[in-house]
């Protein structure tokens, strides 16, 4: 895992795609909160960004390359945000009756 943070309170971490990528992104966000001060965010920021990997991984057709990790705080507001290199946009569907995921088009 590879990071960066600079005085416009940005980070950015490459993450290796398996089992400890979730792990590894609710650290950062822990580390990059604590950091600039924003403790009080943690448990919303770090839920999000354990649904966000888990998403890329679990639907990313990206044939294993890795996620990346970006971080964004302005004062105004904090960017959590997950890339992978699959180049097809995410596509919405509409969940079956019993799935246990998904969300209405």
């Amino acid at each position: 895992m590879t990071g960066s943070a600079d005085e416009s309170r940005a980070r950015r971490v490459t993450l290796p795609l398996g089992p400890r990528s979730a792990s590894l992104a609710r650290q950062e966000i822990r580390d990059a909160l604590t950091l600039w001060g924003m403790e009080w965010l943690e448990n919303t920021a770090v839920l999000l960004t354990s649904e966000l990997v888990g998403n890329a991984i679990r639907h990313a057709c990206n044939g294993g390359s890795e996620l990346e990790l970006r971080v964004t705080e302005t004062g105004a507001w904090l960017r959590i945000e997950v890339t992978d290199a699959d180049p097809h946009p995410p596509q919405p569907r509409v969940p079956a009756e019993l799935d246990e995921s998904g969300f209405e088009a």
